[in-house]
């Protein structure tokens, strides 16, 4: 809106509480889309550890902890790569002046000098006396309008952060309704690498080479082996005669593990 018929002291208001408003806009602005950045990149390295863990099920403790490592260096990575700067990032009202004069072209350059003059101490005689820089600011504002200042606030990379957070929430939450115990589990592996939470064993056992045609009184030697070793730390053999589908006519056989065999004596 034009500022004629104002003073010159409502004229200095407007435009240094319009830019300083706007300076901390920008701000507030560039520090949202920091930590919504930081927040979705480090939920993805999550999501994908998550579903490595469940893929693959490894237990070994060095796996563990390189999880753990993977997921705190993202952050800190992330952090330093969005966050270090957005904290750093504190435009002065002369950087938004212009700012707000590239993109009106109208203006040429007279925003700048016009907020230089708003900004001046009464005592300050760098740009001539009092009474030269009202004068200024008078014909400046019978020329001009005072910017709109909350249009030129760009928008555009907060909404891009919001869908990237959206998609990297939505993935996650996918994955927990999808498999809610191996998700759990695996979330609880990863927050907690030292302690003891092994995924559930899903063996694949079979017998060596079993003989055919066994001997009346013989000592039969059976081994069993684990194709997703190692063994079990108990393997017991069920036995019972063909044709006998009782639970009590079975024989159930203890074994003894030796290294990654599992053998048990059978007397026919």
């Amino acid at each position: 809106m034009r500022t004629k018929g104002k003073s010159t002291q409502e004229i200095r208001q407007e435009l240094v509480a319009g830019v300083g408003q706007m300076a901390n806009r920008a701000q507030r602005l560039s520090r949202q889309r920091a930590a919504g950045l930081w927040l979705a990149a480090t939920l993805a390295v999550l999501t994908c550890l998550i579903t490595a863990d469940i893929l693959l099920q490894r237990e070994e403790l060095g796996l563990r902890w390189l999880v753990v490592a993977i997921l705190w260096g993202s952050a800190i990575a992330f952090a330093y790569l969005w966050l270090r700067p957005a904290w750093r990032f504190a435009p002065t009202s002369l950087e938004v002046a212009q700012c707000v004069e590239r993109s009106q072209p109208r203006y040429q350059q007279k925003l700048v000098t016009a907020l230089q003059l708003s900004e001046l101490e009464p005592n300050d005689m760098r740009f001539g006396s009092p009474a030269f820089r009202e004068a200024a600011l008078q014909a400046w504002s019978q020329k001009y309008e005072v910017p709109a200042w909350q249009t030129y606030a760009n928008r555009q990379p907060w909404w891009q952060m919001l869908c990237l957070l959206g998609g990297a929430i939505t993935c996650l939450t996918a994955l927990v309704c999808w498999i809610p115990s191996e998700t759990s589990l695996a979330l609880l592996r990863i927050s907690t690498p030292w302690a003891s939470h092994p995924w559930p064993r899903a063996d694949a056992l079979e017998l060596v080479s079993p003989p055919r045609i066994v001997a009346i009184g013989s000592n039969v030697q059976l081994e069993i082996i684990d194709h997703r070793g190692p063994l079990p730390q108990r393997v017991d053999l069920q036995v019972r005669e063909i044709g006998n589908t009782q639970s009590a006519g079975q024989e159930v056989l203890e074994t003894v593990i030796a290294g990654e065999v599992a053998v048990a004596n059978l007397n026919s």
